[in-house]
């Protein structure tokens, strides 16, 4: 071999071993969750998997404009996660799933939206019918869920530190069996994993909804969103997301956005409107 193939040659291994290490890094990236993120969580009937994903802070979702619909999440992602957890020909079949999210810390809190305030899904009837709302409850009430729904956020953060169990750094495979799991702290009973997403027996009803035994690119199955802030009375739908056999996610807001929101908007106009007198002068 000539000076030059042999560089040539080291330059190619050299390449490759960093290709290598690239893609391990993007498998064992760090999961991410914070404070006020929906959580996604997939789940099978005696499956051996569970899947997590991150879909950002619930502030898009109640602060969307009224009638708008949007894409939610990675689609690609998502139905590579289900591929490995799941396995089959439409890896989405068959599943439990839910969205759930919280507000725990102070820092985070408004008068609108007090610390304990969940965001907990429920199951449409069909694609068209709202079901009915969540009741609010106490804070004392809902805090007993909240801390379950931080709790598996957080462990799905602490899980993907040590397993290289990451499709990107928003969606999270964890067997079932771990004390990390979607079903352990979703799943009813006291040591979570039963068969209703009670969050460990702490939550008002059941947060699942379910996909067809053959869910195809073509099916699409529908998740109602609330909003339930400690008081009577009932809880705030937000609107609804709705997922197809490709998993492919969107999100319909049915509410308008939230009061300080409006308020921002109407600051931002006056400000707007001043500018706008300056400048004529």
């Amino acid at each position: 071999m000539q000076p030059n193939d042999v560089r040539s040659g080291r330059f190619l291994a050299a390449t490759a071993a960093g290709l290598a290490l690239s893609s391990f890094a993007a498998l064992g990236q760090s999961f991410t969750y914070h404070d006020t993120d929906l959580l996604l969580g997939f789940r099978q009937t005696g499956g051996a998997n569970t899947v997590l994903v991150d879909l950002g802070s619930a502030s898009q979702f109640y602060n969307a404009t009224r009638g708008s619909t949007f894409d939610v999440g990675n689609s690609a992602s998502l139905y590579v996660a289900a591929g490995r957890a799941f396995g089959g020909v439409s890896p989405l079949s068959g599943l439990q799933y839910s969205v759930s999210g919280t507000l725990r810390s102070s820092a985070n809190a408004t008068a609108d939206l007090p610390t304990q305030t969940l965001w907990i899904s429920k199951a449409a009837p069909d694609l068209a019918t709202q079901s009915d709302p969540w009741a609010q409850q106490s804070s004392f009430g809902l805090g007993n869920t909240a801390a379950k729904i931080q709790t598996m956020g957080n462990l799905a953060v602490s899980y993907s530190s040590v397993n290289v169990a990451n499709v990107d750094a928003n969606t999270l495979i964890i067997p079932s069996a771990s004390g990390d799991s979607y079903s352990r702290w979703a799943g009813s009973g006291t040591g979570g994993g039963g068969s209703t997403a009670n969050f460990n027996n702490t939550f008002q009803g059941d947060a699942e909804g379910h996909t067809p035994a053959v869910f195809t690119g073509n099916d699409s199955v529908r998740l109602d969103l609330y909003q339930i802030t400690p008081g009577s009375g009932d809880a705030k739908n937000l609107g609804y997301f709705q997922l197809n056999g490709s998993g492919h996610l969107s999100f319909t807001a049915t509410s308008v956005p939230e009061p300080g929101t409006w308020a921002l908007l109407g600051l931002g106009s006056v400000i707007l409107w001043i500018a706008g007198r300056r400048n004529s002068r």
